[in-house]
């Protein structure tokens, strides 16, 4: 049920980001600006301005939620003030797409992926470049922290393989490799146990590793298009999966990897990114039907929803 029309973003919404004191997300879209958004009212906070036609595909918050930093089509990484909305820095990162964007657990460094085939490690505080980390061999898709005295970072790349990397020895700790064909996206559990990783249309399967050891724990198999985002609830009992053939599934680790819930009665196009609140009661999804969800993710209730006017 439409709740709110809601004035926003008028291309599609790309990448969601929810801040660490799970009050405010961020979202950053084709039409070039980043906006920021009250979780539970959904009132627009801050809009921040790009360029047009510089699409925003990455974006995360600093683990003092006082600025957000984005990456986008352009190769820059962009660093602003949440506060005000003030860009604060341009940095040009890379020579191609930012596709993936997160910073550290201990705050420290900033990583960005790309279609370049490397991983960038950025010092939080100065925003000088730490390391290029090299090993795949085709445009890396998505990148997230782990880890909280041993930092570390786990990539997907269209090669077919994850990567995890110590980020102080700036090193390849692991491969991880089982997908027929790219890697589209990866999540780790809070607790550092698991990897989540999904396949792009050559594969279409979500995939459970052990994050200590590499082996591949489970397959979840359903979606019939590329896995376009995964997730973790904070608990780590459930895994949450989103696709180009337009549902969001949820999926219980607890019980063998069973799927749980599939929640495909919502969007009626591809799902392009899921935010789940710090409570890991409620997840927001984004689509390019042009609209927000929020759901339940035990029921999946999808309990409100919200659509751009004029979005194209």
């Amino acid at each position: 049920k439409e709740l709110q029309v809601l004035q926003g973003h008028t291309r599609i919404v790309q990448c969601l980001a929810l801040s660490h004191s799970g009050t405010a997300f961020a979202s950053g879209s084709e039409d070039g600006t980043t906006r920021l958004w009250n979780v539970e009212s959904f009132e627009q906070l801050l809009v921040l301005p790009g360029e047009r036609g510089n699409v925003v595909i990455a974006l995360d918050f600093s683990t003092d939620d006082q600025r957000l930093f984005t990456g986008s089509a352009d190769g820059k990484l962009r660093v602003w003030r949440v506060a005000t909305g003030e860009l604060l820095h341009v940095i040009p990162a890379h020579d191609d797409f930012i596709r993936g964007l997160c910073t550290t657990k201990d705050g420290l460094y900033i990583a960005t992926a790309s279609d370049d085939h490397t991983i960038k490690l950025w010092k939080a505080e100065t925003l000088n470049i730490d390391a290029t980390l090299i090993g795949h061999t085709h445009a890396v898709n998505s990148v997230v922290a782990a880890g909280n005295d041993n930092p570390m970072l786990v990539s997907a790349s269209n090669d077919g393989t994850l990567k995890i990397w110590d980020v102080k020895k700036h090193q390849e700790i692991r491969t991880l490799s089982s997908h027929k064909g790219g890697v589209t996206c990866v999540a780790v559990s809070p607790d550092t146990r698991h990897i989540i990783s999904g396949g792009d249309r050559n594969d279409m399967i979500v995939k459970l590793w052990c994050f200590r050891t590499g082996e591949l724990l489970s397959c979840f198999e359903g979606h019939t298009s590329d896995i376009c985002c995964v997730s973790i609830t904070s608990d780590g009992s459930k895994a949450l999966s989103c696709s180009r053939d337009a549902s969001f599934r949820v999926w219980d680790l607890d019980i063998s990897a069973h799927l749980r819930q599939d929640m495909s009665r919502g969007h009626s196009d591809r799902v392009t990114d899921i935010a789940v609140t710090r409570d890991g009661l409620r997840c927001v999804s984004t689509s390019a039907d042009s609209s927000f969800r929020i759901w339940k993710c035990d029921t999946a209730e999808s309990k409100e929803c919200f659509t751009f006017r004029g979005m194209s």
